[in-house]
């Protein structure tokens, strides 16, 4: 075999090396993928059953909570700030999933549900009076603020 051959073989073995390397890093980066829509799909829920224990960590708790949905106007200066507290702390979780669907870093069935949870919580005069009067005190990311002022737009008086 001269060196002509020897040359030939190397370079078939080169090319069917380099296929061999791109398919490998198609699947590592698939498997990568996933797993980080696994993973910030589970922050995103991990910060929303946060906020629920934070709700139900006692009845003065939940009483301030629901009070914040139903009738804002009746908390006290002290159930106010709290009830401030327990509002930036789910629209800053709503936050960064709305930044994580756009680096497409969650689950796709996540957005159906992200999308219902600020129609809905939007839909009470509570979260919509507390958006209106704080949120920029807040400094919300634009998007965040794009998201929700559409949301209070398409469903006025909700």
């Amino acid at each position: 075999m001269d060196i002509m051959e020897l040359g030939a073989i190397g370079e078939l073995v080169g090319g069917v090396a380099v296929v061999a390397t791109l398919i490998y890093l198609a699947v590592q980066v698939k498997d990568n993928t996933r797993s980080l829509r696994a993973t910030g799909t589970q922050q995103f829920a991990d910060s929303l059953n946060g906020w629920n224990l934070m709700a139900a960590g006692s009845v003065e708790q939940s009483r301030v909570a629901r009070m914040m949905f139903e009738e804002p106007e009746k908390l006290t200066a002290d159930e106010s700030y709290c009830a401030d507290a327990m509002m930036t702390s789910v629209c800053r979780s709503i936050e960064a999933a709305l930044l994580q669907r756009d680096l497409g870093a969650l689950h796709p069935q996540t957005d159906v549900l992200l999308d219902e949870m600020i129609r809905k919580a939007f839909a009470t005069r509570g979260y919509r009076d507390w958006w209106h009067t704080k949120a920029d005190y807040f400094a919300f990311t634009p998007l965040f603020c794009d998201v929700v002022n559409r949301t209070i737009r398409e469903r006025p008086g909700a």
